[in-house]
């Protein structure tokens, strides 16, 4: 199973390291980087699953915890802009992530549904992170982080 997680982390942090467009500002980064895990979780579903059934610190190479590093980054740049709070940055990363995980682990277990609430990745990021991080903001309309490139 480990060798399965490490496969899937090591796919997430090919996706999560994908370049972003010269017009993507630190907002729309993490944003970008949040549907990009979303997006990858309902792809692959029993993968991401299986990612999140061990110990991160005990797969080999330390895959699963450098798989966040992208995020941490794009937080860091949020941090910076002012668009999410100037606190300790280890935690502001993690209360992020913890909210992205959540919003993928309700959307892969059906929990939008009954509440006719859109499972579209863009649209579910976008209205929950409004939510829980109203100073994080973006240039981009709705309709360009569907379509990123």
């Amino acid at each position: 199973m480990d060798a399965v997680a490490a496969r899937g982390y090591l796919i997430l942090t090919s996706e999560a390291s994908r370049l972003f467009p010269a017009t993507a500002d630190a907002g729309t980064r993490l944003l970008l980087l949040s549907i990009r895990y979303l997006r990858f979780a309902i792809g692959n579903p029993e993968l991401f699953s299986t990612m999140f059934r061990g110990r991160l610190s005990a797969l080999p190479n330390n895959v699963g915890q450098l798989s966040f590093v992208p995020y941490i980054a794009a937080v860091n740049d949020a941090i910076d802009d002012d668009l999410l709070p100037n606190e300790d940055r280890a935690t502001v990363a993690l209360a992020v992530w913890s909210a992205l995980h959540g919003i993928t682990v309700a959307c892969l277990s059906g929990g939008y549904l009954g509440l006719g609430i859109s499972s579209r990745p863009e649209h579910l990021v976008t209205s929950m992170f409004a939510l829980y991080f109203p100073q994080l903001r973006t240039s981009w309309s709705q309709m360009q982080l569907e379509h990123e490139p």
